[in-house]
């Protein structure tokens, strides 16, 4: 037998027992010597016994669990979102009560206890028992486990915000009472439909005047630029009269790359919107929502005008879905149907002037009594 058969070592510098009859057991040493020894020790049972008896199994806890599931994810995912999965893992999965049970004797109720006990919306806990389902899944592959208790939990309901756009009137009267060194950036951002971190990551060479667009290529999260969260918001936005004098002035004087800087000369962070935008909201005698809003509005008003594929890719929606399920009811209703019967009436010009869906007049009269 190889001296090694049996054995591997981890990133972390565990070593762990694999066998077709037990899986994968963590010997928690990083001693060489010593894990042959246990390996050794273990296959005597196995060859006693046929298996091996339970009491010999060193099961994962589940906080061993989290911590393989976490590296994991940080060799595959973007900065931005492993610091979301840290925050996860230290602030709940690393206090949850059966944090240090063995993973294999975690039930579904545990679970559920857990997450009832908690004091968040349920948009929140339906985010981290997706990222715990990973956990489980993991210790699944790993055959720590032989089901997943993730799978028979109950869930709280999900409950989506609906979008509360401002209306172009509200979006000038904030305009008017914002701090003057920011109201390009909010301007921009309403006659744009361009989220924070797109908008703060703007430089001269994004913007076409040629062919009059804004070329969205990267994002600022965080205060690290990286790419787009997927291919969609990948875009080129027609500018609006009013976003071309601003960003003709931006280019014109930038010298730092990017085209809206905090006072310091750094990205704007996201506190910038409760600083700045919900005290211009207050000032200006207008209902205070997000400044993520103004994404909203720039949807809204442009659905009123345009085609809703062109206002979908416009903001970075893949298709109509998006449109169809949150801003459906924010498009105009007055008037619908008016154009149509324009178009009928007008520019349209009869071929059958004596006839009624094309059947002819006189046969659509009856004898008296018929």
């Amino acid at each position: 037998m190889k001296k090694l058969h049996h054995l591997y070592k981890r990133n972390s510098g565990t070593w762990y027992f694999q066998h077709s009859k037990t899986g994968k057991i963590n010997l928690k040493t990083s001693d060489r010597d010593e894990a042959i020894q246990m390996r050794n020790d273990l296959l005597k049972e196995i060859n006693y016994h046929g298996y091996l008896p339970v009491e010999k199994v060193k099961m994962p806890t589940f906080r061993e669990c989290v911590k393989d599931w976490y590296e994991r994810k940080k060799k595959v995912n973007r900065e931005t979102t492993v610091y979301s999965y840290r925050t996860i893992v230290n602030k709940h999965f690393l206090n949850v009560p059966f944090v240090d049970t063995p993973i294999n004797e975690i039930q579904d109720t545990d679970i559920e206890d857990w997450w009832l006990s908690l004091d968040v919306d349920n948009n929140s806990i339906l985010d981290y028992l997706t990222k715990m389902s990973g956990v489980f899944k993991l210790a699944l592959k790993r055959k720590h486990i032989t089901s997943n208790p993730m799978l028979t939990i109950d869930r709280p309901k999900r409950r989506t915000p609906k979008p509360a756009p401002f209306t172009l009137d509200e979006i000038e009267k904030i305009l008017e009472q914002i701090d003057p060194y920011y109201r390009d950036f909010y301007e921009v951002r309403a006659f744009t439909g361009m989220n924070h971190g797109e908008a703060c990551a703007l430089k001269p060479e994004h913007i076409d005047f040629h062919n009059n667009i804004i070329k969205v290529r990267q994002s600022i999260v965080r205060g690290k630029l990286g790419l787009l969260k997927n291919e969609y918001r990948v875009r080129d936005i027609l500018m609006v009269d009013r976003v071309k004098t601003i960003l003709k002035l931006r280019v014109e004087h930038c010298n730092d790359g990017y085209l809206f800087l905090n006072r310091r000369r750094n990205p704007i962070s996201t506190y910038t919107n409760w600083a700045v935008w919900n005290k211009a909201c207050e000032k200006a005698g207008v209902k205070v929502r997000p400044a993520r809003n103004t994404r909203h509005t720039f949807i809204t008003a442009a659905l009123d005008h345009e085609r809703p594929m062109f206002v979908a890719r416009q903001a970075g929606h893949r298709d109509l879905a998006m449109i169809h399920k949150h801003y459906a009811g924010f498009v105009e209703k007055s008037g619908d149907g008016e154009k149509f019967n324009e178009f009928v009436s007008s520019e349209l010009k009869s071929t059958t002037k004596s006839t009624t869906s094309g059947i002819p007049l006189k046969l659509l009269k009856f004898k008296s009594g018929s």
